[in-house]
């Protein structure tokens, strides 16, 4: 990338697309075709980028602001069709989950945003420090933070599916760097939760009762859950780590 440093990276196939400073670069793997997608400030770091629904693609930037995109396949391009504006400081991350977007901020807050309408519906004052994940569960939001904190989120009883509540803090005592979810080969569903002192550990969901670990070389900022029966890890020093699932009877991961 010409401009300097790659701050996001997701794909939506058949693109591999990357935040960069003042732009959205989307690559097509088959073609080599290069796309610069319209909307971040020139001197803004595109900072979390989303794709759930292999439709829609969500950047964040360093001024708060949330651009979304729309796949048109026909065209093998992306349409530009909305910018949520609301955020304060820099994006952190961002997840998805029925017709909501959901957005953590540099300053713990996240936003919940309806996509239908567009508008701002909840705000959280979620966490002391940066919301660095979030995710999507069933029924739940979870997020984590460099607080040391990860919070399981649902809808207060009786109330808006978008008026959340928490409904269980877990203290790691260490910044957390991300989270992800996924289902052990009992089809038991997960939890990763990569710290910054280099261990990923395994929860159960939603007990977040501990399953295992892995012992990376230093913090391991991408988690990569995407291969059924495998977890990919990157860490601080360089190293791509593999590790495969076992039966629960041989061993937790």
């Amino acid at each position: 990338m010409q401009e300097g440093e790659v701050a996001s990276l997701t794909s939506i196939d058949p693109w591999v697309v990357v935040g960069v400073r003042g732009a959205v670069k989307a690559l097509h793997t088959g073609t080599g075709k290069e796309l610069r997608l319209r909307g971040p400030a020139a001197s803004m770091l595109v900072t979390a980028l989303l794709v759930e629904d292999d439709e829609h693609l969500f950047a964040g930037t360093e001024d708060g602001v949330i651009y979304m995109w729309r796949m048109n396949r026909s065209r093998q391009s992306f349409d530009e069709v909305a910018a949520f504006r609301g955020h304060e400081k820099a994006l952190a991350s961002l997840a998805q989950g029925k017709g909501t977007l959901y957005s953590g901020s540099a300053d713990g807050s996240i936003r919940a945003w309806d996509l239908e309408s567009r508008r701002c519906v909840c705000t959280l004052a979620a966490h002391a420090a940066a919301a660095t994940a979030l995710l999507c569960w069933e029924q739940f939001l979870l997020s984590s933070s460099d607080d040391g904190t990860v919070k399981v989120w649902r809808a207060k009883p009786d109330r808006d599916d978008l008026d959340l509540e928490v409904h269980y803090v877990h203290d790691e005592g260490e910044h957390v760097v991300a989270i992800d979810g996924t289902y052990d080969p009992d089809k038991k569903p997960v939890q990763m939760v990569s710290r910054g002192d280099g261990v990923v550990r395994v929860y159960d969901l939603q007990s977040l009762q501990k399953r295992g670990q892995i012992h990376c070389n230093g913090e391991a900022r991408a988690v990569s859950l995407r291969s059924p029966g495998v977890v990919f890890t990157g860490d601080a020093s360089g190293e791509v780590r593999v590790v495969k699932w076992m039966p629960r009877a041989e061993a937790g991961v």
